[in-house]
């Protein structure tokens, strides 16, 4: 039996060399009377039945959604097991109204297609038929998810094995709620809703840029640190090879450190110097996770001066 859920946790194990993990926002498995709790609904169409650990819209007049109206985002996933689909079945990304634009994925058992939608401007983004589906049985539960990422909306049906994605992109839903829909009076019914996004776990955003030129010979080199991490271990060297294989037994290992700065000074002129910051998980893990090699270039000794004539009066 499923057990009532409504947490803040991470989604997957952290593995040194990862980059992106998804991070667990929210979870309802629609178990107990508080499993809908800051929920929104459109209309009287949806039930909870908190034993069963199902949300069902029935027999409603036209389109209808509920909606988590704790997190109004930007970028993130939307979650839903889908256990029977009479009506269009569909998950929504930033909603705010059934009038404004937001963005739907939903599996059309009528015409018997994936579609990825930015609704309220009859935009249809993507589809993808069922036969191109060869492994779908759209009377079986499967997992609807769509993802907004920028002007990115990806859509993805997942049964088993199989794996079905639509994507396009699209800007004018820009941020909103996340939350479930349907179109007509047919019974449809969810398990399962998850909210999540993605966080950065190496460093990154480097100051200077990644093969920047004319960089100072005294320099202080930042970054954006990743989302868990306590400290941070900086390489720093003139070959790539050197700082990309180093481990902190070598010689460009500047040492462990908690600022997200480092100051180097007494470089030579017109030299490609490389660097890496690995980031340090807190205890009980200390997960070191490997971040990419970057590079500058310092500045010129001499800068040519052009377009200077020179004239005697001799």
């Amino acid at each position: 039996m499923k057990s009532k859920t409504m947490r803040l946790v991470l989604l997957g194990v952290m593995v040194v060399g990862a980059q992106v993990q998804a991070k667990l926002l929210y979870e309802t498995d629609f178990i107990g009377d508080d499993a809908i709790a800051g929920w929104i609904t459109t209309d009287e169409a949806w039930t909870h039945d908190p034993a069963a650990g199902t949300f069902t819209v029935a027999g409603a007049a036209g389109a209808s959604a509920a909606y988590y109206g704790e997190l109004e985002l930007t970028d993130y996933t939307v979650t839903a097991d889908v256990e029977v689909n009479n009506s269009a079945a569909a998950v929504v990304a930033r909603f705010t109204s059934l009038s404004d634009p937001f963005y739907m994925c939903r599996y059309h058992p009528q015409n018997a297609v994936l579609q990825l939608y930015i609704i309220n401007t009859t935009a249809l983004l993507a589809s993808l038929p069922l036969a191109d589906m060869p492994d779908l049985d759209p009377a079986q539960t499967y997992t609807l998810s769509i993802t907004v990422q920028g002007n990115l909306i990806t859509g993805t049906l997942r049964q088993g094995d199989a794996e079905y994605t639509v994507e396009g992109t699209d800007d004018t839903a820009t941020s909103g709620f996340a939350g479930l829909r349907v179109w007509g009076g047919g019974e449809n019914v969810y398990s399962h809703f998850t909210i999540s996004d993605d966080v950065e776990l190496a460093a990154y955003d480097p100051v200077p840029a990644d093969e920047q030129t004319d960089v100072l010979r005294e320099v202080t080199l930042s970054w954006t640190p990743g989302e868990y991490a306590v400290s941070h271990d900086v390489y720093f060297g003139e070959t790539f090879e050197d700082v990309n294989d180093a481990t902190p037994a070598d010689a460009v290992y500047m040492g462990r450190q908690s600022e997200i700065e480092f100051a180097v000074d007494g470089l030579d002129f017109e030299t490609t110097y490389y660097w890496r910051v690995d980031e340090v998980n807190a205890a009980p893990d200390n997960t070191i996770f490997k971040g990419d090699v970057w590079s500058f270039t310092t500045e010129l000794f001499a800068y040519p001066v052009e377009g200077v004539i020179a004239t005697t009066n001799g």
